[in-house]
């Protein structure tokens, strides 16, 4: 597990726009995205939260990097929005099929679900290290799972 070596570490977390930060991953992923023929839609509201920019930014990318990667309908949707006192992040594609003996452990280190015909055979460490940033940062990520869709949802203080 990441955590700081002492626990009274104090970490300044620093308030950014959650916004920016989807737009410029976006942004970066944009040849992928056409290249893979992918349908992304957008509905971002300007939000604020709190934490280390760059691991926030970390969980971004994993996170659309896995819906281009994996989508199977080439349609990705991202949405940015406030609920309660809490920023959400969510990020939804349809997906194939999941074991439950792997959608129970999906934050899990080394937990993958390969299909060679797709050449997927990363390591299984993204969702797992995405949850430790989130920790860090008083964020919490969790998924729902439906027959053909996945949606990751991000929950992160609101600044």
């Amino acid at each position: 597990m990441l955590k700081p070596k002492d626990e009274n570490l104090r970490i300044d977390y620093k308030r950014f726009s959650l916004k920016d930060i989807i737009e410029e991953v976006v942004e970066e992923f944009g040849k992928k995205i056409k290249s893979n023929n992918i349908d992304l839609k957008m509905e971002l509201d300007e939000e604020y939260t709190l934490g280390i920019k760059s691991e926030i930014r970390a969980i971004v990318v994993h996170l659309v990097d896995n819906a281009v990667r994996y989508s199977r309908d080439k349609r990705v949707y991202l949405k940015l929005y406030e609920e309660e006192d809490r920023v959400k992040f969510e990020i939804f594609n349809k997906c194939r099929q999941i074991p439950k003996s792997i959608r129970d452990r999906l934050f899990e280190p080394f937990i993958k679900y390969n299909d060679k015909s797709e050449g997927v055979g990363r390591l299984g460490l993204g969702l797992f290290v995405c949850r430790q940033l989130a920790e860090l940062n008083k964020a919490i990520i969790s998924f729902e799972y439906g027959k053909d869709s996945i949606r990751f949802i991000l929950s992160l203080v609101k600044a």
